[in-house]
């Protein structure tokens, strides 16, 4: 039976990352880089107004890992990057930096030893985001942040029409919709709750441009059902004649971001109910 579009296993994700990383170590700088840098800028601003002095950091770093920036933005902290090919990280005065291969599902860390867990562009991949989020939880201490920039369904929209007319197959990732990923947030124990999103417009020359910085970036098609084999000149022909829009004849694609942040509450004292029982 084949499994659903939308489902990615974690063996699938692997593979993927394994070659987009290949991809861009090839191609070098592109718009993957550049879009993962903005992405981050973004993140660092819903930071800034949050009050926060971290002493253990973990970035969940798919493809646009940022432990030099966070090491930056918190100078008295400690940086762990944890990923499937966390990137070798300079350790810095004091060896503030490190790098773990691990899945973000089950990470190698003590249970409320983090004060604030941090993804940019890493959950988009999971079609359950709980399991993050449950793992993110175990890791943070009480008064512990999750913070986080993902893709939302509205991401590739031109993309999506422009393969519609061109065969019936799956070609892009289902990404999540906001609100599914806030509630798993609060299910998974998070409060204070706070999900945001916003559009931009990357452009490209050409289709085969974004394709190339799509496998870059690992949002190319590492679904099951994938057509099998190459893509043909023939069909690469149509998807550029699908893709074609008025001068300039620049290829514009819409990326939704998905912001959102959730605190672990403080620890609050159980009190059993026979001890009310007995203050009666």
């Amino acid at each position: 039976m084949n499994e659903p579009p939308s489902i990615l296993p974690e063996a699938r994700i692997r593979a993927a990352l394994a070659r987009s990383r290949a991809a861009r170590a090839r191609r070098g700088s592109g718009a993957a880089e550049t879009l993962c840098e903005e992405t981050g800028a973004r993140l660092f601003d819903h930071l800034d107004p949050v009050r926060l002095e971290p002493r253990w950091v973990v970035d969940l770093a798919m493809q646009c890992g940022m432990q030099d920036r966070l090491a930056e933005r918190f100078p008295g902290a400690t940086v762990v990057s944890c990923g499937y090919f966390p990137a070798a990280a300079d350790p810095g005065p004091g060896g503030r930096t490190l790098a773990v291969a691990a899945s973000p599902m089950g990470l190698p860390l003590a249970a409320g030893s983090t004060d604030l867990v941090a993804s940019n562009l890493g959950l988009f991949w999971f079609t359950e985001p709980g399991l993050i989020f449950r793992e993110a939880w175990r890791v943070l201490r009480p008064g512990g942040l999750v913070a986080f920039v993902s893709l939302g369904p509205g991401t590739l929209a031109e993309l999506r029409r422009s393969w519609a007319a061109v065969d019936d197959r799956s070609h892009i990732v289902d990404f999540i919709d906001m609100h599914d990923v806030g509630d798993a947030m609060v299910k998974a124990g998070f409060s204070d709750v706070v999900m945001d999103a916003e559009r931009i417009t990357i452009t490209w020359p050409d289709v085969p441009a974004l394709l190339r910085d799509l496998r870059g970036l690992g949002t190319g098609n590492p679904l099951a059902n994938r057509p099998p084999g190459l893509t043909t000149p023939r069909r690469l022909g149509a998807l550029v004649d699908a893709c074609r829009q008025p001068p300039p004849d620049l290829i514009h694609a819409t990326v939704e971001l998905v912001h959102g942040h959730g605190w672990k509450p403080e620890a609050r004292a159980e009190v059993p109910l026979e001890a009310f029982a007995r203050s009666r």
